[in-house]
């Protein structure tokens, strides 16, 4: 988009990641920077850098921020102390000082639940199948304790499962390919249609509707650190939530291309320790983002 002129800049500006890289925008960091209106660089979400890098490109230029030798901060509720410095050295950085606080989420049930296939049907089929009567009981519990402001988010891992489920639900289903995303999320939070959305990854970050009671993930996460993301969505305003994992018979961790980093290596592996644990899984997913094994 377009930038304001320098001495028009108000004091606090917010950029997406398409932008901040971009020649114009450069240039006016440039030109606050010479009249010392540039006081510090903060990015949000800063664990992005590790984890998406293969499908958002802008994101390896976010280095040429640093050129301005002001303040840098980043902020990120998923990042492993194992990564600080993976992330560092993407950002130039040298000697930070951190500051971390537990990501315990007490106010959270983490649950994973194996779905068992009938005959006559196939795995993905009855996995569809089960997801829609665990949103349908769900959906009833609701209505019976007069819970109205409650919502829940079905997680998928394709486009085409986002939208049978969303059709078979009637629905909002939520990715990358809608053309108005915003004002999908408008009528969720309203409640218009359903309290229930379908969504890809696309709904993992900066998504803070309070009342989300219910995170289902349809089939294997293919990250954990991706899997705090979206589990993060639950219980924003302090009250409990469930986070439930359904698995069908053959499930196993994979992603997109691109995710060939021993970070991302790493991360699967903690993925599969955590559904295959047998003990506390929210003991599992803080050790990991804390620091320590994980599994």
């Amino acid at each position: 988009g377009r930038f304001p002129q320098p001495h028009a800049v108000p004091s606090l500006v917010l950029v997406d990641v398409e932008n901040a890289a971009s020649a114009e925008f450069l240039t006016l960091m440039q030109c606050l920077h010479q009249t010392g209106r540039l006081d510090r660089i903060v990015l949000d979400e800063a664990h992005l850098l590790l984890t998406a890098m293969h499908y958002r490109e802008q994101l390896s230029l976010l280095g040429t921020l640093r050129r301005f030798h002001c303040p840098f901060v980043c902020m990120t509720a998923t990042l492993p102390p194992s990564s600080e410095r993976d992330l560092g050295d993407l950002l130039q950085m040298r000697r930070p000082e951190t500051l971390r606080v537990s990501a315990d989420r007490a106010n959270l049930s983490y649950w994973v639940m194996g779905v068992g296939k009938p005959e006559g049907m196939t795995s993905r089929a009855w996995l569809i199948q089960a997801a829609v009567d665990f949103a349908e009981q769900w959906e009833e519990s609701r209505q019976a304790h007069g819970s109205a402001r409650s919502r829940a988010i079905l997680f998928v891992r394709q486009k085409a499962v986002a939208e049978e489920i969303g059709s078979k639900l009637a629905c909002h289903n939520y990715h990358a390919g809608l053309e108005d995303r915003a004002a999908v999320l408008t009528a969720w939070n309203r409640g218009d249609r359903s309290p229930i959305i379908v969504a890809t990854s696309a709904l993992g970050a900066g998504v803070d509707q309070l009342s989300v009671r219910l995170v289902v993930h349809v089939d294997a996460p293919g990250s954990l650190l991706e899997y705090a993301q979206e589990t993060g969505r639950a219980g924003r305003d302090g009250g409990p939530a469930e986070c439930v994992v359904l698995l069908g018979e053959r499930w196993q961790v994979s992603w997109e291309t691109g995710h060939t980093s021993d970070f991302m290596t790493e991360d699967r592996r903690q993925m599969e320790g955590f559904l295959r644990t047998r003990g506390c899984l929210r003991q599992v997913l803080t050790r990991y983002l804390d620091g320590g094994d994980g599994v």
